[in-house]
């Protein structure tokens, strides 16, 4: 078991911690220097959530994909930009593009998606050889959840900038709650519902006051801040601010204030 001294040189970046339990996928090796940690496996480095999944997979399930061929195969695909494109047709609202992924990290696919229409959201996924055909298409499937949740997310956003006369930046909640469900492909996707208010809080209100009055008693777990602009990595303002100082902030966006 780690004692202090350990503790603290992980926190300093010299070692990772692996835990007191044995894994299922072998000996867990790490690099300090980008934290990946996992598994050798055929003389190729297979990240620990990976192994782990592999190292549970029934050997003999006759729905197991063990190369590019078994996958194209069961789905009865001649290319992967064909399979792509039946993906695209069930489940998927854009672009799906899937090509083997390379060394070091071990055979197998790599998935990227683009979807959206104002805003293009983009996600990448890696599947590793070998998987079932079965947690391929729930990939596919939590693909498209995500993005239709990214999507009601930004629309939230625009919904209470256009109430309240502020940019607001919503993060991303990557923990657990009573309506959230797990993904495949890591983190949650939750519901999400209306902005319940039509007349903007008043002026003399702080951004403190708009986040515990308005915001989380509607989206509990969920972070919101008020921002100066409506870019990506926009700069959050302070808590005792008030309302009009917040809508008086020029939008780099569109050059004018946000209640003009």
């Amino acid at each position: 078991m780690p004692n202090l001294d350990a503790f603290e040189a992980a926190e300093r970046g010299e070692v990772i911690i692996g835990g007191c339990m044995p894994l299922l996928s072998g000996n867990v090796i790490g690099c300090p220097h980008c934290r990946w940690t996992g598994v050798r496996r055929r003389g190729r480095f297979i990240p620990l959530r990976e192994a782990e999944r592999i190292a549970a997979l029934d050997p003999d399930d006759p729905d197991i994909v063990r190369n590019r061929a078994a996958l194209l195969a069961l789905n009865e695909s001649p290319t992967l930009r064909r399979l792509a494109e039946t993906c695209e047709a069930v489940s998927l609202d854009g672009d799906l593009t899937l090509t083997p992924h390379p060394a070091p990290f071990g055979a197998g696919i790599h998935l990227l998606y683009t979807a959206g229409w104002y805003d293009q959201y983009m996600y990448e996924h890696e599947l590793y050889y070998p998987f079932t055909n079965h947690e391929f298409w729930t990939v596919i499937d939590d693909l498209g959840d995500v993005v239709r949740f990214d999507m009601e997310r930004h629309g939230l956003q625009d919904t209470i900038a256009v109430v309240e006369g502020f940019p607001v930046q919503i993060d991303d909640l990557n923990v657990a709650t009573p309506t959230s469900r797990p993904l495949s492909i890591g983190g949650y996707i939750h519901e999400l519902p209306d902005y319940p208010y039509v007349r903007a809080m008043p002026n003399r209100c702080t951004v403190a006051e708009w986040r515990t009055q308005r915001f989380e008693p509607n989206y509990a777990g969920f972070v919101a801040n008020v921002v100066d602009d409506e870019s990506i990595g926009a700069v959050p303002l302070d808590d005792d601010m008030t309302l009009r100082e917040a809508r008086g902030k020029p939008s780099q966006s569109t050059g004018r204030t946000a209640r003009d």
